[in-house]
């Protein structure tokens, strides 16, 4: 089902691809250096993410409201991962659950890693990498009922 966005595209309410609405061609997005997609619309280069939230998740935008992956994974702009929050929320919510993404790019490749980091005054008290998110919320809940979390507290 494709649903306009704008004049000149549309988007797709199931996959989250998104095409020009006079001749067809569905756009290829690109990763940036942050690990997101991008693609250019109206000469503009946008978000992936926040392109499909506006024409799916129509409602009153407030200035600083961002996108949230509900998966952490930046890269996958499925509609059924996507949410409108503030900024502050969505901070917030990546905090309390101590798992981020990491990106880095080598020889023009970009790796993601899942992080599970625990701070206690600013100083990382636990910090792992994992390849899967499944993997990091192990991870992060064995650390939390082990006897170092206990004693950090």
């Amino acid at each position: 089902m494709w649903i306009p966005y704008g004049e000149l595209y549309e988007v797709n309410g199931d996959t989250g691809a998104i095409r020009n609405s006079k001749t067809g061609y569905v756009l290829n997005p690109y990763r940036g250096y942050e690990g997101r997609n991008w693609v250019f619309i109206y000469r503009k280069k946008q978000k992936v993410s926040r392109v499909l939230g506006l024409a799916l998740f129509p409602r009153i935008i407030r200035k600083g409201d961002e996108v949230d992956h509900l998966n952490y994974n930046r890269t996958d702009d499925r509609p059924c991962n996507l949410q409108w929050k503030s900024k502050s929320a969505n901070q917030r919510n990546n905090r309390a659950e101590n798992i981020y993404i990491k990106t880095t790019r080598v020889k023009g490749y970009v790796y993601q890693r899942y992080c599970v980091e625990f701070r206690k005054d600013k100083k990382p008290i636990y910090c792992k990498q994992f390849k899967t998110f499944e993997e990091a919320i192990v991870a992060r809940d064995e650390f939390k009922n082990s006897e170092e979390y206990r004693l950090s507290l």
